[in-house]
């Protein structure tokens, strides 16, 4: 009996931990990573230059742009959706094409070097 309420509990723990481990997937162009609140995006799949963020991906908010996210990529115009809310850590570092970027209100919090080596970006 004893074995069984361990094993019981055990169960339960192992359930419990599986459920919070964030869920990492993609869609069309977009790779992301479901978080407290919505989704954080992790990676631009796509070939374009000018691009708009989305502002939902299977059916929940976007509402991060995540470390590294548009790293050394060939982006030249990005336009952020309202409701996203942070801009991670080196988000654009390296976009050195990047001319053109539309930041809404809704951005309470721009990481360390998000635009580091973005030299039109001011």
């Amino acid at each position: 009996m004893k074995h069984r309420v361990i094993s019981l509990i055990l169960v339960f723990v192992l359930a419990v931990g599986l459920s919070v481990l964030p869920v990492r997937a993609a869609e069309g162009d977009w790779a992301y990573t479901q978080i407290e609140g919505g989704l954080r995006l992790d990676g631009y799949l796509g070939e374009e230059t000018e691009i708009t963020l989305p502002d939902t991906l299977a059916a929940q908010p976007v509402i991060e742009i995540g470390e590294g996210c548009f790293q050394n990529s060939r982006l030249t115009e990005v336009t952020i959706p309202h409701g996203i809310r942070v801009i991670g850590k080196e988000a654009f570092s390296g976009c050195t094409a990047l001319a053109e970027i539309s930041i809404p209100n809704s951005v309470t919090s721009i990481d360390r070097d998000a635009f580091y080596k973005c030299p039109n970006v001011t």
